[in-house]
């Protein structure tokens, strides 16, 4: 999931650990590290692919949901004002971690400095999600059906997502 989300895929690695969290917390915490791994992974594709083709790969990105030319042009603008930080900085505003990773190249970001601003930028979301999950299903859902907690997870995610959508470019 780390890759694909890294990559071209819009869901986010973050539906898929707080699934494995209403399961096993040990589990989805050794997840979010895969996860983060496969970030990393596709943080690096897609870093090389920006590099060797910016053009053709910001408008692959641009025609992911939710992403458009504006949020590309003002990644790239903080990325050249701010550095790795705004990596850090920009991820808690909701753009998808792909449209940092296609411009840190042509914003003069080195390969190893956005790679080392991703690991906290990634993991410390993939944690958070997984520990809040498996303590919300603890802490509300408690002796509820494992399908039951499943539908409401489900059901939260749907609502995640519609809301995102609705606020997002695309």
């Amino acid at each position: 999931m780390g890759v694909g989300e890294a990559t071209v895929f819009f869901i986010v690695p973050d539906l898929w650990l707080s699934g494995v969290a209403l399961l096993d917390l040990k589990r989805a915490l050794i997840a979010s590290l895969c996860a983060l791994a496969g970030a990393l992974l596709g943080g690096a594709v897609m870093y090389g692919w920006g590099l060797a083709d910016h053009q053709q790969a910001v408008s692959v990105v641009e025609a992911v949901p939710a992403i458009d030319r504006e949020m590309m042009t003002r990644v790239l603008d903080e990325m050249r004002l701010s550095g790795p930080v705004s990596v850090l900085l920009g991820l808690l505003s909701g753009i998808p971690y792909k449209v940092f990773a296609v411009q840190a190249g042509a914003a003069g970001i080195g390969l190893p400095a956005f790679l080392l601003i991703s690991i906290p930028a990634r993991v410390v979301r993939f944690l958070a999600v997984t520990v809040m999950a498996h303590g919300v299903a603890r802490a509300v859902l408690g002796a509820r059906s494992l399908r039951f907690r499943f539908a409401i997870l489900a059901l939260a995610w749907v609502v995640f997502y519609a809301v995102y959508f609705t606020r997002m470019p695309g």
